[in-house]
């Protein structure tokens, strides 16, 4: 074969593999996760320390035969196209209906059209996947929404009522009221998380149809480092804080800045390496936290020097870790500020561990009822503590799950997260109806502390136990989650 003729063969089956990897690759992801750009972005350049790689190995599992395979088939195709036999059977057929024909050119450039065409293919449907073009298009539009609504914590009074209370944050790894029974506002057949659901009734949750219900994840909140940031600062999450000057979005003023302020003494404590997304560089920054996570864990003794299941350690004993950390905290003069981080309920499936049980066909459904009982275990844990009086508790998920195992054929729009105020100074009306986001849980757990608010608005977020409404309600949520993904200060 002339060398014009094997080059265009050759840079077709190079565009051929490639848009069939691309191709294999974003089905997979489409079939079995929820897709937004600036999540994958952020994750695919962030340091895998601290990650579990359960994921990827899945991912490789699923699209290594059928990418092999199709790509095997085109390269085989071109191979035997590209035989002399054929060629001179093409040139001789022609030749004998009078016509002239570059045998080589013409396979060569089949071939490569067929490769340039599946590339093509690949590539726009990543973008819908994706949905990278709607990224781009809105960072070329400005936004006035900080202008307009933000309400900066520095501007604004911030008041204890009274004795200044504990607060203890429990992010639960993507706990969802989806979990609940459809009698009780969630999406399922029976109820895998009583306990919260219970919880929820009995104390402070904010609901948008007089059920269970929980907050929208806004762009820049759908993944847990963004979700942790969100929900403490009351703006979403721009790719910009992890290279600020002088720490973690050193020039946002979030909740753990305001208690520092008060003479709060605060951890985090995690089961994975708290470096993971910029953890513990965030908490750092902001109040300049204690944090304890797996390094922590072996390092006290809590387990092995090379212990590692999943992310880490497993939520059982992250809970019996956290409940000595607490109090140790609780005996000091201060108030203090507890945040954790479950992890056996993330993607994908969740992590089985001893406590759980084999109920379920759906090992998921094991996970998640086995979540909601050590979160009943821990908050009885709490209720039983001398602290426990003088002190608030948020119980959250992160964000909504961003699999589509369990359950499926949502939107991500109807995977509400879960959020309740246990034992909250302020009372709410359950017949107030709210619609919210993650940026309204940062002056929400002020209030809930005690705090009096200037304004009840703090960042871009809403007090839920004011009367005031929240962006979401006065926006619409789909006009306020474009407005956080355009182009702003706080973004560039």
């Amino acid at each position: 074969m002339k060398k014009t003729g094997f080059k265009k063969l050759l840079t077709g089956c190079i565009f051929a593999v490639l848009g069939i990897l691309i191709l294999v690759v974003c089905g997979w992801y489409s079939e079995n996760f929820y897709s937004e750009f600036e999540e994958v972005f952020i994750t695919a350049t962030s340091p895998l320390q601290g990650t579990d790689t359960t994921a990827i190995k899945n991912g490789f599992k699923a699209c290594f035969v059928p990418v092999i395979c199709f790509s095997a088939v085109f390269i085989a195709a071109a191979v035997l196209c590209s035989r002399a036999k054929i060629l001179n059977k093409l040139n001789s057929y022609f030749h004998s209906n009078g016509k002239s024909l570059n045998a080589q050119k013409f396979i060569g450039n089949i071939f490569l059209a067929a490769g340039i065409t599946l590339f093509t293919a690949g590539i726009f449907y990543a973008d819908s996947v994706f949905n990278a073009t709607d990224y781009i298009a809105l960072k070329l539009q400005p936004t006035g929404i900080y202008d307009e609504h933000y309400a900066d914590p520095d501007s604004v009074a911030i008041t204890a009522t009274g004795e200044k209370r504990n607060l203890i944050y429990l992010y639960i790894e993507s706990m969802e009221t989806t979990y609940s029974s459809t009698d009780k506002g969630g999406k399922m057949d029976e109820n895998y998380i009583p306990f919260l659901t219970g919880l929820a009734e009995e104390e402070t949750n904010f609901s948008e149809n007089g059920m269970l219900g929980g907050f929208h994840n806004t762009y820049g909140s759908s993944w847990t480092s963004g979700a942790l940031f969100s929900s403490t600062a009351g703006i979403p999450y721009y790719t910009r804080f992890k290279q600020a000057d002088g720490g973690f979005a050193a020039d946002v003023t979030s909740l753990y800045d305001v208690l520092d302020r008060e003479g709060y003494s605060q951890y985090f404590i995690c089961g994975s390496d708290a470096y993971f997304g910029g953890r513990s560089d965030y908490y750092k920054t902001h109040g300049n936290l204690t944090i304890y996570d797996l390094n922590t864990a072996r390092s006290d003794g809590y387990v092995d020097g090379d212990y590692r299941v999943w992310w880490g350690i497993e939520d059982a004993k992250l809970y019996d870790m956290a409940k000595d950390k607490i109090l140790a905290a609780a005996e000091k003069d201060e108030p203090f500020s507890f945040t954790m981080l479950t992890v056996d309920t993330h993607f994908p499936k969740g992590y089985h561990c001893q406590l759980c049980g084999d109920v379920y066909e759906n090992d998921s459904a094991n996970v998640i009822k086995c979540a909601d009982r050590q979160a009943e275990d821990f908050i009885n844990w709490c209720k039983e503590q001398d602290f426990y009086k003088d002190t608030a508790i948020v119980i959250a998920g992160d964000h909504a799950r961003m699999d589509k195992i369990f359950p499926v054929e949502m939107t991500s729009y109807e995977r509400t997260a879960y959020l309740t105020f246990v034992n909250s100074a302020v009372k709410q009306d359950r017949s107030v109806m709210r619609c919210y986001t993650q940026l309204d849980i940062f002056p929400t757990t002020l209030a809930a502390m005690g705090y009096s608010i200037e304004g009840d608005r703090l960042g871009l977020g809403t007090n839920l136990f004011s009367d005031k409404a929240t962006l979401a309600e006065s926006m619409g949520f789909e006009k306020l989650n474009d407005e956080m993904g355009k182009r702003s200060s706080f973004a560039y």
